[in-house]
């Protein structure tokens, strides 16, 4: 295990006796839960962590030392209700919730709609996405 607490497989070099990584686990930083902390994503790019959109760094020291965990905080207050909506995001993995609502009936639009309407939606999302996109998953905060 390294310091960054993920798992590697080392191979021993014979000709230079340096030790070379075979490969880590989990292969994508991304998979380490809480990575980049909350309201953020995390991405196979530089820099790997990015505040959402309406999001700033909880400590910019933190990161600059490529501590991520402490995540991102909102620039201005939630009013909820007030017209905010949400940011599309496409290509992510949803993250782990502890606390959600599923509806298979719904389609996209009527998950929107539904999430809007409930203040403590952070995320809606189509729960099946195996053939035709349909029903609803709304991650709710905690």
């Amino acid at each position: 295990m390294n310091q960054s607490g993920s798992v590697q497989r080392l191979v021993l070099n014979a000709e230079s006796t340096e030790w070379a990584i075979m490969y880590p686990l989990p292969n994508d930083p991304c998979d380490n839960y809480g990575y980049c902390g909350a309201n953020s994503i995390c991405r196979n790019s530089h820099p790997i962590c990015m505040c959402l959109q309406g999001f700033t760094l909880r400590s910019q020291e933190e990161w600059e030392v490529f501590n991520t965990t402490g995540g991102c905080v909102r620039r201005t207050l939630l009013v909820c209700h007030g017209g905010e909506g949400f940011s599309q995001l496409q290509g992510v993995k949803l993250p782990d919730m502890l606390e959600f609502s599923l509806n298979k009936s719904m389609n996209l639009e009527e998950c929107r709609l539904k999430c809007l309407m409930n203040c403590s939606c952070t995320a809606y999302a189509n729960s099946d996405i195996s053939g035709v996109a349909s029903g609803c998953i709304c991650g709710l905060g905690i």
